[in-house]
């Protein structure tokens, strides 16, 4: 073994160790200059300000790892690493850092981070960074490009999320370069392993100003730049025929951070879907919580160094379990069987009580809503899903010339992710499936169907982009696709409603003429519903005497629609304004509106002349019980 292969790897590792260790002191300066600091308070767990500037320092030790591999002068070694590889890592993982850095400074809206690094991601996919190159298989374009970005995306805001305690995102990114490292060994690539120093060495330097108690954090610009590291490293040293125990090793260096991830993710939907409309949508995803893994281990064991520690080594568990896969390779799928086992255990008994108990009160929500409506909202991606992949189908097949079976199911194949994909994405963006759409306005059926729209549109571009497909084949398959989709998607939902809502506005008009009863209804939800289906006039003589002006109810999400055709006004607070403004003679309560609700009715009643009352299957004066 020459002198060279015993000072290259200690040589490199140190100089990503000593940049990070030396300019973090300098990168605390700079954040105290420019405002750059964390503050108490909140979901922070620290009682002091603390400068959160240490990405800087990180990222310039994991670069200056890149310049003693590629620019020392060593003698050629084997790797699938190049300078350029370099170069394209350099250029994207300076976007990502920053991007973090102006999150850091100005505070971006989740939204828009995410946006950010996905169009990075797409950049990264482009200068070939690509899950195609690790998976054992090749993949079609599309597929490569959405498995690309949800790989970086994920790994990034993994690390992101984890970033929460002194020393743990710092810590479990020195640990995923390990695994990495031996991860690379095992497949006898051992000059690649010289880049994952640049993991390991920054980390290790940063933990000693970022251990507890820490004087400085990684901010935004360091977890981001460890996450894409560990993505950009794994996703760029596979080859395709990797066996399945090696391909899931660089998932398991990540473990930890993924797993916490997916705990929020399921956290904050269940929380979501048992808060429902009534909070006014401000419980989802994006919602910051103070429940990640290192918050409920310190509320269990008091002391952030025992909460790390007990992080750290299940991060290296999970490091072993891969890597004993890959030496123990015909046993591989005995050991993740046990792993999973095990893993399912702890998750379920020690780990994700919190997850649990907010899903099963969201099951609990479900059950008291109505049984129909909750089957028509599972149904609906389902029918979605369905109708837009036969508009597709028959569309490409309108579209195509095909000489064989097997050319329209190549083209299927490679097409149908965008042309059902991205509709779908559309979908979602209008809360498709959080409304009720007996009780949406027509606009929003309309916005849904622009949508819809612009989802096929834009997935005609990205097919002609890659594919190269006639312009005329194109248009046809658009055209098709497009008529035969909103057909299936939105006049299944639009057309009842709109014959309902033109019935009802018809008897409102009608009993407007008459001079009848201008109704106030007190309750947009099931009741209030029922209640202005009673009013049909083709099943109730007397509904020519009432007049419904519109509803009120408390629930925001209800508030400014239509249901039936009638709007809502707004909440009990403005009971009086309106009672006043649209000359309202009866409020009917459709339901028990609590003792608060019930008071402003009495008073709005007292305070305008019009007769409060209470109905259930009929109508009876305020105070009385139902019948």
């Amino acid at each position: 073994m020459s002198l060279e292969i015993l000072l290259k790897y200690p040589v490199v590792l140190l100089a990503g160790f000593l940049t990070t260790w030396l300019l973090t002191p300098a990168a605390m300066a700079l954040s105290n200059r420019f405002g750059l600091m964390d503050q108490p308070g909140g979901r922070h767990i620290h009682k002091s300000p603390i400068p959160r500037g240490g990405g800087i320092a990180v990222f310039a030790g994991m670069h200056a790892v890149c310049a003693a591999v590629f620019l020392l002068p060593w003698s050629s070694f084997q790797a699938t690493l190049s300078h350029e590889w370099w170069g394209r890592f350099a250029i994207v993982s300076s976007l990502v850092f920053l991007l973090g850095l102006a999150d850091d400074l100005r505070g971006l809206k989740p939204v828009t981070k995410l946006a950010g690094q996905a169009a990075i991601a797409l950049l990264a996919f482009s200068l070939g960074f690509r899950a195609g190159n690790m998976l054992g298989f090749g993949l079609p374009l599309i597929m490569d490009i959405a498995v690309t970005v949800l790989w970086f995306v994920t790994i990034c805001n993994a690390f992101n999320l984890i970033d929460g305690m002194d020393g743990l995102a710092a810590g479990l990114g020195a640990i995923a370069g390990l695994g990495l490292a031996g991860w690379l060994v095992l497949r006898r690539l051992p000059g690649d392993v010289l880049i994952t120093f640049g993991l390991i060495g920054p980390c290790l330097a940063f933990l000693r100003y970022n251990f507890h108690p820490a004087r400085c954090f990684l901010g935004d610009s360091g977890s981001l730049t460890i996450g894409f590291a560990v993505a950009a490293i794994s996703i760029s040293t596979g080859s395709k025929g990797m066996t399945m125990a090696a391909i899931l090793v660089p998932l398991l260096a990540a473990g930890i951070p993924l797993l916490d991830s997916m705990l929020a993710i399921w956290r904050r939907t269940a929380r979501g879907m048992a808060a429902g409309p009534s909070s006014g949508g401000h419980a989802g995803v994006m919602t910051a919580d103070s429940d990640h893994l290192h918050h409920r281990l310190l509320r269990s064991f008091g002391s952030q160094p025992a909460t790390a520690g007990r992080l750290y080594a299940g991060a290296i568990t999970l490091v072993a379990v891969g890597l004993l896969s890959m030496l123990f390779h015909a046993k591989a799928m005995g050991i993740y069987v046990v792993a999973f086992v095990a893993a399912v255990y702890v998750v379920v008994k020690h780990i994700a009580r919190t997850e649990i108990a907010a899903s099963g009160a969201a099951v609990l929500v479900g059950l008291r809503r109505p049984t129909r409506s909750a089957v028509l909202l599972m149904l609906y991606p389902g029918w979605d899903a369905a109708s837009l992949a036969a508009s597709f189908s028959l569309a490409l097949y309108l579209a195509g010339e095909f000489l064989t079976m097997e050319s329209y199911k190549e083209a299927w194949f490679g097409q149908v992710p965008l042309w059902v994909g991205l509709p779908m994405v559309a979908l979602v963006l209008t809360r498709s499936y959080s409304k009720i759409w007996s009780r949406a306005r027509m606009s929003e059926f309309l916005q849904a169907a622009v949508y819809v729209a612009v989802g096929l549109l834009v997935a005609a571009a990205l097919t002609n982009i890659v594919n190269e497909v006639p312009a005329r084949s194109l248009a046809i398959q658009f055209l098709s696709c497009l008529a035969l989709s909103e057909f299936g998607i939105l006049l299944r939902r639009a057309v009842p409603q709109a014959v309902t809502e033109a019935d009802w506005s018809r008897a409102a008009s009608s009993g407007a003429e008459t001079g009848a009863e201008r109704v106030l209804i007190y309750g947009a939800g099931g009741e209030g519903w029922l209640y202005l289906r009673s009013l049909d006039p083709h099943s109730n003589p007397e509904a020519a005497r009432r007049h419904v002006v519109g509803f009120i109810d408390d629930d925001p999400a209800l508030q400014d629609r239509y249901i039936g055709g009638f709007r809502v006004f707004g909440g009990s607070d403005r009971i009086v304004e309106i009672v006043r403004s649209e000359n309202v003679t009866h409020i009917v309560l459709t339901r028990d509106p609590g003792p608060a609700g019930k008071a402003r009715a009495e008073d709005a009643a007292k305070a305008t002349g019009a007769i409060a009352r209470v109905w259930r299957s009929s109508e009876d004066p305020m105070g009385a019980a139902p019948p």
